[in-house]
């Protein structure tokens, strides 16, 4: 496989997707789904919640649409735990 001149100008095949800006609409049973975790949350004050899915029904998609909008509603700062004494990693 040849790799393409850095600096050229790539065919199309060679076009790398910005992920980033890609806006992921939920399934149904996707949105059912948020829809009761948020619930999990707001009524009973469950945080830890395990979302089990059959393979490839989009588990990583409703992670990330959860986050995203408890990002957007303040409600969380990062996915990221961290260790409260020293600010670093968990101690393992």
């Amino acid at each position: 496989m040849r790799k393409p001149i850095e600096g050229a100008r790539l065919p199309a095949k060679y076009v790398v997707l910005d992920f980033a800006h890609v806006d992921f609409r939920p399934y149904s049973y996707q949105r059912e789904i948020l829809d009761e975790l948020d619930a999990e949350r707001q009524i009973h004050n469950r945080w830890r919640n395990l979302v089990v899915m059959a393979t490839g029904a989009g588990k990583t998609v409703v992670a990330a649409l959860d986050y995203r909008r408890l990002r957007a509603t303040g409600q969380a700062e990062s996915v990221l735990r961290r260790d409260e004494e020293t600010g670093g990693a968990p101690a393992t």
